[in-house]
């Protein structure tokens, strides 16, 4: 697990995080660091909750299950999809 080695997704401005099935954070790049807060050796290995206000973990939980699953179009074929979270201050 380490931060994310594609240059193009390292030097994005957006944040751009992986995750395993069960929450587990695998690679975060440049843009999560400036717009999260938390070093890439400190996110890596967390739970994806780590990204979700404390005060709205409970409600991400209630509605995920604690997972954001997303369904492969085919065999093989990875999925791509997008989790957008309030970032509340």
């Amino acid at each position: 697990m380490s931060r994310n080695d594609d240059p193009a997704i390292e030097s994005s401005d957006d944040a751009i995080v992986s995750k395993t099935i069960d929450g587990v954070i695998t690679s975060w790049n440049g843009g999560a660091e400036r717009m999260l807060g938390w070093p890439a050796e400190m996110a890596i290995g967390s739970h994806i909750t780590l990204i979700v206000p404390e005060e709205r973990r409970a409600e991400f939980v209630e509605l995920h299950g604690g997972h954001v699953r997303a369904e492969s179009a085919g065999k093989g074929m990875g999925a791509t999809f997008t989790v957008a979270l309030p970032l509340l201050g």
